[in-house]
């Protein structure tokens, strides 16, 4: 790590990038000062939380007035999605240095987060003006032009940040995900021949996926499984390991039951229909939402973690623990349980507006459908599959920010497909009036006789609007904010024929988890 005296050098990986970024602004800071401050976010990184936090608590204790110690708090409560407070002290610091290009960068990162869009694209463009060489903003513009459907804008802002740092991995692989964007032989010599040069693991590897993107769009599968295999392999090589889901299932299946079902507190439905699209990641649950959300008794909430935040706020370690989890629910009343109803109404109903109907597409609900529906007695869940070859492919290919550790590997990513369909016919038992399967091909392919069952299942009339939704206004955060503002193709269908051969052990995953991969 480079030092430099009177600045600090911090890893700010999850900010932008993955290599050493500088965090000036000529503050007099001895060493001992940069060498905790240095410290303490290494461990938060390196995954010692809860310990950095109490260090960071005892360093604000004895230097209240340290402008880079507020700095270290921001970053740390930006990491820990504590967006709202992360604002508020962003906004502290800047008016301390309201030219530190960094910080400015930073504040547009927790603005952006919050959905203040036009605020971040403001910030970056401070820091722009401030230092017209400062790469970062220019990659963070672009991701927010993708948010609107500017594509051009993106690709300008990605090649920007390019020009000014070539080893910026970061818009490389952002770039390189675009589907308008068509890789230019010089780009891909420049990635290849960066790669030897860099010692970082995430540069690395989103290299390794860009040349995957590159590749397959130019139709050379050998070498874009090549490197989109090094990719993965590094990730899941050095990666967090967790229990199997089907740890999770035979837990969940020991503790869900008609008993707890007949015990749990009777609670009122929902003042608005609450609708959950869940399912595996890359199964085109974005598209279908856009279709939904179209319709003007409708509103997209998108992958939001409002449910998520009820259960955890009962017990956070209901993946770990079911059973715990469990004691901790059968032990709050009615009206124990209907205050946390009550949090998750102030953060739903006013972004739901006027709409009478809102998805929430956090497709990892799968995993609590009973308990929501307990909470919730009126939500009703839409399942969105797709042919299990090209799901476990697409998610195979994408270099997901954080989670997703059972993705980087084909064998581990077979065995979770078929565990995953296992906890969804268990849930199919208990409430079948209230799941519909929806299959992404026929989405796609019959796309008005689908779509209009999916309305039915809401009690809604097919609209206009859900056909036509690649011109609505609405923003989509996730890795597929491209696709939704097309009109529907067919191009992904059978895309895994391309590399049959290579996926051989996720084939044979599949097929020893019992799922038959002739089928839809």
């Amino acid at each position: 790590m480079k030092k430099q005296s009177r600045t600090i050098t911090l890893n700010l990986s999850s900010l932008s990038r993955d290599n050493k970024t500088k965090i000036s602004g000529n503050l007099n800071i001895n060493n001992l000062m940069k060498e905790r401050c240095e410290a303490i976010l290494n461990d938060y990184q390196s995954g010692k939380k809860i310990a950095a936090r109490k260090a960071l608590d005892e360093l604000r204790t004895s230097n209240p007035n340290s402008v880079m110690v507020k700095q270290l708090h921001t970053i740390i409560l930006y990491r820990d999605g504590n967006f709202t407070a992360a604002y508020s002290k962003i906004r502290e610091l800047l008016k301390l240095t309201p030219e530190n290009i960094s910080r400015l960068n930073l504040c547009g990162l927790i603005q952006r987060q919050l959905g203040m869009f036009d605020e971040a694209i403001e910030s970056y463009q401070k820091a722009i003006r401030l230092n017209p060489s400062y790469a970062e903003p220019y990659n963070n513009m672009a991701i927010i032009n993708r948010y609107y459907g500017e594509q051009d804008k993106a690709i300008k802002n990605f090649r920007k940040a390019l020009d000014l740092d070539p080893a910026y991995t970061a818009a490389i692989y952002n770039l390189s995900c675009m589907k308008v964007y068509k890789p230019e032989t010089q780009e891909i010599e420049q990635i290849l021949k960066l790669l030897p040069r860099l010692s970082n693991r995430d540069d690395k590897v989103r290299c390794h996926f860009s040349l995957y993107n590159a590749y397959s769009k130019m139709a050379d599968y050998t070498k874009a499984f090549a490197h989109l295999k090094q990719g993965n392999d590094l990730v899941y090589k050095t990666g967090a390991k967790r229990r199997p889901l089907s740890f999770y299932n035979m837990q969940m299946a020991k503790c869900f039951t008609r008993e707890f079902i007949d015990k749990s507190p009777t609670l009122a439905d929902f003042p608005k229909k609450p609708v959950f699209i869940i399912g595996m990641p890359r199964s085109g649950s974005s598209l279908l939402e856009q279709m939904l959300a179209a319709h003007p008794q409708v509103y997209g909430l998108g992958e939001t973690k409002s449910m998520l935040k009820v259960l955890d706020s009962i017990n956070a370690r209901i993946e770990q623990n079911v059973p715990a989890f469990f004691r901790d629910f059968s032990s709050l009343s009615k009206s124990g349980l209907q205050e946390f109803i009550n949090g998750y109404k102030k953060e739903v109903l006013p972004q739901a507006g006027d709409a009478p109907v809102y998805t929430d597409k956090m497709l990892k609900n799968f995993k609590v459908i009973g308990l929501i529906k307990v909470l919730l007695p009126n939500a009703i869940f839409f399942h969105i599959k797709r042919h299990p070859l090209d799901n476990c492919l697409s998610c195979y290919e994408k270099k997901f920010t954080n989670g997703h550790e059972y993705t980087y590997d084909l064998n581990v990513l077979g065995s979770y497909y078929a565990d995953y369909l296992k906890i969804m016919d268990f849930w199919k038992k208990y409430f079948p009036e209230d799941i519909y399967d929806v299959q992404y091909e026929n989405l796609v392919e019959d796309t008005e006789t689908t779509l209009n069952g999916c309305l039915q299942f809401m009690q809604l009339e097919m609209h206009q609007d859900c056909l036509q939704y690649y011109t609505s206004e609405r923003r989509v955060f996730t890795a597929s904010t491209d696709q939704v503002r097309e009109k529907i193709n067919t191009a992904s269908i059978g895309k895994w024929k391309h590399f049959e051969k290579q996926l051989q052990p996720l084939i044979a995953s599949l097929k020893q988890g019992g799922i038959n991969i002739q089928e839809r």
